[in-house]
Protein backbone atom coordinates (compact mmCIF):
# COMPACT_ATOMS: atom_id res chain seq x y z
CA UNK A 1 0.00 0.00 0.00
CA UNK A 2 1.13 3.58 -0.54
CA UNK A 3 2.45 5.68 2.33
CA UNK A 4 0.76 8.81 3.66
CA UNK A 5 1.35 11.45 6.30
CA UNK A 6 -1.48 13.00 8.29
CA UNK A 7 -0.93 16.05 10.52
CA UNK A 8 -3.15 16.69 13.54
CA UNK A 9 -3.59 19.49 16.05
CA UNK A 10 -3.54 18.16 19.63
CA UNK A 11 -4.86 20.20 22.54
CA UNK A 12 -2.91 19.40 25.68
CA UNK A 13 -1.75 20.34 29.16
CA UNK A 14 1.90 19.68 28.29
CA UNK A 15 4.20 20.93 25.55
CA UNK A 16 7.84 20.16 24.82
CA UNK A 17 10.38 22.29 26.68
CA UNK A 18 12.69 24.49 24.68
CA UNK A 19 15.88 22.69 23.72
CA UNK A 20 14.39 19.19 24.08
CA UNK A 21 14.05 16.98 21.00
CA UNK A 22 10.62 16.35 19.53
CA UNK A 23 8.87 13.20 20.67
CA UNK A 24 9.09 10.31 18.21
CA UNK A 25 7.30 6.96 18.52
CA UNK A 26 7.80 4.20 15.95
CA UNK A 27 5.57 1.18 16.47
CA UNK A 28 3.06 -1.03 14.72
CA UNK A 29 4.13 0.01 11.23
CA UNK A 30 3.43 3.70 11.92
CA UNK A 31 5.75 6.46 13.03
CA UNK A 32 4.57 9.40 15.11
CA UNK A 33 6.39 12.73 15.36
CA UNK A 34 5.11 15.18 17.98
CA UNK A 35 6.31 18.77 18.04
CA UNK A 36 5.23 22.10 19.46
CA UNK A 37 2.98 24.30 17.37
CA UNK A 38 4.02 27.87 16.65
CA UNK A 39 3.95 30.22 19.60
CA UNK A 40 0.87 32.39 20.00
CA UNK A 41 0.78 36.14 20.29
CA UNK A 42 1.33 35.78 24.04
CA UNK A 43 4.63 33.99 23.42
CA UNK A 44 3.38 30.60 24.67
CA UNK A 45 2.89 27.31 22.84
CA UNK A 46 -0.79 26.37 23.12
CA UNK A 47 -0.96 22.99 21.41
CA UNK A 48 1.05 20.22 19.78
CA UNK A 49 1.24 19.06 16.17
CA UNK A 50 1.33 15.29 15.65
CA UNK A 51 2.47 13.87 12.30
CA UNK A 52 1.53 10.23 11.69
CA UNK A 53 3.25 8.39 8.83
CA UNK A 54 2.26 4.95 7.59
CA UNK A 55 0.45 2.96 4.94
CA UNK A 56 -3.22 3.35 3.99
CA UNK A 57 -5.37 2.24 1.03
CA UNK A 58 -5.94 5.79 -0.25
CA UNK A 59 -5.56 9.49 0.46
CA UNK A 60 -9.25 9.63 1.37
CA UNK A 61 -8.94 6.89 4.02
CA UNK A 62 -5.56 7.84 5.44
CA UNK A 63 -6.83 10.57 7.77
CA UNK A 64 -9.33 8.28 9.53
CA UNK A 65 -6.85 5.41 9.89
CA UNK A 66 -4.10 7.63 11.26
CA UNK A 67 -6.41 9.40 13.64
CA UNK A 68 -7.07 6.02 15.28
CA UNK A 69 -3.33 5.32 15.42
CA UNK A 70 -2.70 8.71 17.03
CA UNK A 71 -5.51 8.20 19.55
CA UNK A 72 -3.89 4.98 20.78
CA UNK A 73 -0.53 6.71 21.18
CA UNK A 74 -2.20 9.55 23.09
CA UNK A 75 -3.73 6.97 25.44
CA UNK A 76 -0.18 6.01 26.41
CA UNK A 77 0.89 9.63 26.75
CA UNK A 78 -2.09 10.42 28.97
CA UNK A 79 -1.46 7.41 31.19
CA UNK A 80 2.23 8.21 31.55
CA UNK A 81 1.74 11.91 32.32
CA UNK A 82 -1.68 12.13 34.04
CA UNK A 83 -2.42 14.93 31.56
CA UNK A 84 -4.96 15.71 28.88
CA UNK A 85 -4.36 15.13 25.18
CA UNK A 86 -7.21 15.71 22.74
CA UNK A 87 -7.17 15.53 18.95
CA UNK A 88 -8.93 18.72 17.88
CA UNK A 89 -8.60 18.50 14.09
CA UNK A 90 -6.79 17.03 11.13
CA UNK A 91 -4.74 19.71 9.39
CA UNK A 92 -3.67 17.94 6.21
CA UNK A 93 -3.10 14.54 4.61
CA UNK A 94 -0.22 14.09 2.17
CA UNK A 95 0.88 11.29 -0.16
CA UNK A 96 4.20 10.34 1.47
CA UNK A 97 5.45 7.82 -1.08
CA UNK A 98 9.14 8.61 -1.76
CA UNK A 99 10.37 10.21 -4.99
CA UNK A 100 7.04 11.03 -6.62
CA UNK A 101 7.08 13.28 -9.65
CA UNK A 102 3.73 14.68 -8.56
CA UNK A 103 2.07 14.11 -5.18
CA UNK A 104 -1.36 14.99 -3.87
CA UNK A 105 -2.41 16.42 -0.53
CA UNK A 106 -5.58 17.49 1.21
CA UNK A 107 -5.54 20.76 3.13
CA UNK A 108 -8.42 20.48 5.59
CA UNK A 109 -10.54 23.12 7.27
CA UNK A 110 -12.80 21.99 10.11
CA UNK A 111 -15.89 23.77 11.42
CA UNK A 112 -18.51 22.93 14.02
CA UNK A 113 -21.94 23.00 12.32
CA UNK A 114 -23.51 24.46 15.47
CA UNK A 115 -21.23 27.47 15.66
CA UNK A 116 -22.13 30.22 16.09
CA UNK A 117 -24.69 29.06 18.68
CA UNK A 118 -28.37 29.16 17.80
CA UNK A 119 -30.34 31.96 19.57
CA UNK A 120 -33.03 29.63 20.96
CA UNK A 121 -32.46 29.76 24.70
CA UNK A 122 -35.72 31.62 25.26
CA UNK A 123 -38.19 32.18 28.07
CA UNK A 124 -40.08 28.88 27.66
CA UNK A 125 -36.86 26.89 27.95
CA UNK A 126 -35.85 28.99 30.96
CA UNK A 127 -38.98 27.81 32.75
CA UNK A 128 -38.31 24.15 31.95
CA UNK A 129 -34.71 24.45 33.11
CA UNK A 130 -35.82 26.03 36.39
CA UNK A 131 -38.37 23.25 37.05
CA UNK A 132 -35.71 20.58 36.56
CA UNK A 133 -33.01 22.42 38.50
CA UNK A 134 -35.29 23.04 41.50
CA UNK A 135 -36.79 19.56 41.70
CA UNK A 136 -35.84 17.43 44.69
CA UNK A 137 -34.22 14.49 42.93
CA UNK A 138 -32.59 11.25 44.05
CA UNK A 139 -28.84 11.00 43.53
CA UNK A 140 -29.45 8.57 40.67
CA UNK A 141 -31.34 11.23 38.71
CA UNK A 142 -28.59 13.81 39.19
CA UNK A 143 -25.98 11.24 38.14
CA UNK A 144 -28.00 10.38 35.03
CA UNK A 145 -28.35 14.05 34.08
CA UNK A 146 -24.60 14.49 34.46
CA UNK A 147 -23.82 11.46 32.29
CA UNK A 148 -26.27 12.74 29.70
CA UNK A 149 -24.49 16.11 29.53
CA UNK A 150 -21.05 14.51 29.34
CA UNK A 151 -22.29 12.37 26.45
CA UNK A 152 -23.65 15.41 24.62
CA UNK A 153 -20.32 17.26 24.80
CA UNK A 154 -18.12 14.23 24.01
CA UNK A 155 -16.36 14.59 20.66
CA UNK A 156 -16.13 10.89 19.76
CA UNK A 157 -19.13 8.64 19.13
CA UNK A 158 -17.79 5.79 21.30
CA UNK A 159 -17.57 8.16 24.28
CA UNK A 160 -21.04 9.47 23.49
CA UNK A 161 -22.52 5.99 23.39
CA UNK A 162 -20.94 5.04 26.72
CA UNK A 163 -22.18 8.24 28.36
CA UNK A 164 -25.77 7.89 27.16
CA UNK A 165 -25.77 4.20 28.08
CA UNK A 166 -24.58 5.06 31.59
CA UNK A 167 -27.36 7.63 31.99
CA UNK A 168 -29.95 5.07 30.85
CA UNK A 169 -28.60 2.30 33.06
CA UNK A 170 -28.51 4.50 36.17
CA UNK A 171 -32.08 5.65 35.55
CA UNK A 172 -33.45 2.17 34.94
CA UNK A 173 -31.55 0.69 37.88
CA UNK A 174 -33.32 3.27 40.05
CA UNK A 175 -36.71 2.54 38.49
CA UNK A 176 -36.57 -1.26 38.39
CA UNK A 177 -38.48 -3.36 40.87
CA UNK A 178 -36.60 -4.16 44.05
CA UNK A 179 -38.69 -7.27 44.67
CA UNK A 180 -37.03 -10.64 44.15
CA UNK A 181 -38.39 -12.62 41.22
CA UNK A 182 -38.16 -16.32 40.29
CA UNK A 183 -35.22 -17.61 38.29
CA UNK A 184 -36.54 -18.70 34.90
CA UNK A 185 -35.42 -21.84 33.08
CA UNK A 186 -33.61 -20.84 29.92
CA UNK A 187 -35.16 -23.76 28.04
CA UNK A 188 -38.86 -24.01 28.99
CA UNK A 189 -39.22 -20.61 30.73
CA UNK A 190 -40.76 -22.17 33.86
CA UNK A 191 -39.82 -21.01 37.36
CA UNK A 192 -36.86 -23.01 38.64
CA UNK A 193 -37.23 -24.90 41.95
CA UNK A 194 -34.54 -26.11 44.34
CA UNK A 195 -34.22 -29.90 44.10
CA UNK A 196 -33.38 -30.17 47.82
CA UNK A 197 -36.06 -28.09 49.53
CA UNK A 198 -38.63 -27.59 46.78
CA UNK A 199 -38.67 -23.80 47.15
CA UNK A 200 -38.48 -21.57 44.05
CA UNK A 201 -35.09 -20.06 43.27
CA UNK A 202 -35.30 -16.27 43.56
CA UNK A 203 -33.09 -13.40 42.45
CA UNK A 204 -33.04 -9.62 42.36
CA UNK A 205 -33.67 -8.41 38.81
CA UNK A 206 -30.50 -7.32 36.99
CA UNK A 207 -30.03 -4.08 35.09
CA UNK A 208 -30.04 -5.95 31.76
CA UNK A 209 -33.62 -7.07 32.31
CA UNK A 210 -34.71 -3.49 32.99
CA UNK A 211 -32.82 -2.28 29.91
CA UNK A 212 -34.39 -4.98 27.73
CA UNK A 213 -37.85 -4.01 28.96
CA UNK A 214 -37.11 -0.35 28.23
CA UNK A 215 -35.85 -1.16 24.72
CA UNK A 216 -38.97 -3.21 24.07
CA UNK A 217 -41.19 -0.33 25.17
CA UNK A 218 -39.23 2.25 23.18
CA UNK A 219 -38.76 0.34 19.92
CA UNK A 220 -41.50 -2.28 19.81
CA UNK A 221 -41.52 -4.54 16.78
CA UNK A 222 -38.27 -6.44 16.44
CA UNK A 223 -36.94 -5.03 19.70
CA UNK A 224 -34.92 -8.17 20.48
CA UNK A 225 -32.70 -7.61 17.42
CA UNK A 226 -32.22 -3.97 18.39
CA UNK A 227 -31.34 -5.01 21.94
CA UNK A 228 -28.80 -7.54 20.71
CA UNK A 229 -27.10 -4.92 18.52
CA UNK A 230 -27.06 -2.31 21.29
CA UNK A 231 -25.50 -4.79 23.70
CA UNK A 232 -22.90 -5.73 21.06
CA UNK A 233 -21.90 -2.05 20.98
CA UNK A 234 -22.05 -1.63 24.75
CA UNK A 235 -20.12 -4.81 25.56
CA UNK A 236 -17.64 -4.27 22.75
CA UNK A 237 -16.73 -0.76 23.88
CA UNK A 238 -16.65 -1.80 27.55
CA UNK A 239 -14.33 -4.73 26.80
CA UNK A 240 -11.87 -2.86 24.62
CA UNK A 241 -13.00 -3.56 21.05
CA UNK A 242 -12.29 -0.93 18.43
CA UNK A 243 -15.24 0.95 17.01
CA UNK A 244 -14.27 -0.15 13.50
CA UNK A 245 -14.48 -3.81 14.55
CA UNK A 246 -17.95 -3.33 16.02
CA UNK A 247 -19.13 -1.44 12.94
CA UNK A 248 -17.82 -4.22 10.69
CA UNK A 249 -19.74 -6.85 12.68
CA UNK A 250 -23.02 -4.92 12.69
CA UNK A 251 -22.72 -3.31 9.27
CA UNK A 252 -23.79 0.01 10.78
CA UNK A 253 -21.90 3.06 12.07
CA UNK A 254 -21.65 3.55 15.84
CA UNK A 255 -23.35 6.93 15.32
CA UNK A 256 -26.61 5.12 14.50
CA UNK A 257 -26.63 3.42 17.89
CA UNK A 258 -25.66 6.65 19.64
CA UNK A 259 -28.86 8.23 18.34
CA UNK A 260 -30.90 5.21 19.51
CA UNK A 261 -29.46 5.03 23.01
CA UNK A 262 -29.53 8.82 23.42
CA UNK A 263 -33.28 8.95 22.82
CA UNK A 264 -33.89 5.98 25.12
CA UNK A 265 -31.65 7.55 27.74
CA UNK A 266 -33.56 10.83 27.60
CA UNK A 267 -36.87 9.02 28.01
CA UNK A 268 -35.56 6.93 30.91
CA UNK A 269 -34.47 10.08 32.74
CA UNK A 270 -37.89 11.60 32.13
CA UNK A 271 -39.46 8.51 33.72
CA UNK A 272 -37.49 9.34 36.86
CA UNK A 273 -37.94 13.11 37.07
CA UNK A 274 -41.45 13.42 35.58
CA UNK A 275 -43.30 11.96 38.59
CA UNK A 276 -41.25 14.16 40.91
CA UNK A 277 -42.97 17.19 39.41
CA UNK A 278 -46.55 15.88 39.45
CA UNK A 279 -48.99 18.43 40.80
CA UNK A 280 -46.59 21.31 40.20
CA UNK A 281 -48.11 22.69 37.01
CA UNK A 282 -45.42 20.81 35.08
CA UNK A 283 -45.77 21.90 31.45
CA UNK A 284 -42.27 21.53 30.01
CA UNK A 285 -41.01 22.77 26.67
CA UNK A 286 -37.92 21.09 25.23
CA UNK A 287 -35.71 21.99 22.29
CA UNK A 288 -34.13 19.57 19.85
CA UNK A 289 -31.53 19.85 17.12
CA UNK A 290 -32.63 16.58 15.55
CA UNK A 291 -29.35 14.77 16.22
CA UNK A 292 -27.22 14.00 19.25
CA UNK A 293 -24.16 13.23 17.15
CA UNK A 294 -22.57 16.50 16.06
CA UNK A 295 -20.03 15.71 13.38
CA UNK A 296 -17.39 18.20 12.40
CA UNK A 297 -17.74 19.55 8.89
CA UNK A 298 -14.55 19.19 6.89
CA UNK A 299 -13.72 21.27 3.85
CA UNK A 300 -10.89 19.85 1.79
CA UNK A 301 -8.73 21.53 -0.80
CA UNK A 302 -7.10 18.87 -2.98
CA UNK A 303 -3.73 20.09 -4.21
CA UNK A 304 -0.83 18.74 -6.23
CA UNK A 305 2.80 19.57 -5.66
CA UNK A 306 5.75 18.77 -7.90
CA UNK A 307 8.86 16.72 -7.26
CA UNK A 308 10.70 17.49 -4.07
CA UNK A 309 14.42 18.05 -3.65
CA UNK A 310 14.58 14.96 -1.43
CA UNK A 311 12.61 11.72 -1.25
CA UNK A 312 9.71 13.51 0.48
CA UNK A 313 8.92 17.22 0.82
CA UNK A 314 10.44 19.39 3.50
CA UNK A 315 8.17 21.57 5.60
CA UNK A 316 9.17 24.59 3.52
CA UNK A 317 8.13 22.82 0.32
CA UNK A 318 4.61 22.13 1.56
CA UNK A 319 2.03 24.78 0.61
CA UNK A 320 0.46 26.85 3.37
CA UNK A 321 -3.30 26.70 2.92
CA UNK A 322 -5.89 28.10 5.33
CA UNK A 323 -9.54 27.22 4.85
CA UNK A 324 -12.20 29.28 6.61
CA UNK A 325 -15.99 28.99 6.70
CA UNK A 326 -18.74 31.24 7.98
CA UNK A 327 -22.12 30.20 9.33
CA UNK A 328 -24.88 32.59 10.29
CA UNK A 329 -28.50 32.79 11.43
CA UNK A 330 -30.95 34.84 9.42
CA UNK A 331 -34.22 36.41 10.56
CA UNK A 332 -36.93 34.23 9.00
CA UNK A 333 -39.06 37.30 8.38
CA UNK A 334 -36.38 38.95 6.24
Amino acid sequence: MPAFRADFEVWTDLVIPEGVANLEIDTGGFSLHVSNAARGEDGHVHHLVAKVIGEAPSLEEAGTIMRSVLAERLDAMCFATHSRFEITRCLQVIDWTPNLEMRELYAIGTIDPRLPPSPELGAELHETINWIAQAEMPNAARAALRSFRYACIARQVDAQFSGFWSAMEVSLEYLKTKQRVPVICGNCKANMVCAACGKPSMRTPMAKQAIDEHIQKEIGGDWAAASRELFVVRNGLAHGRRSSSIEAELGQPIARYVEMVATMSWNSIMEVIGPLLDGKNWNPVFATHGSFVVGRLEQKARLQIGKSAGEVPTEDELPRVEITAHDYFRDEAS
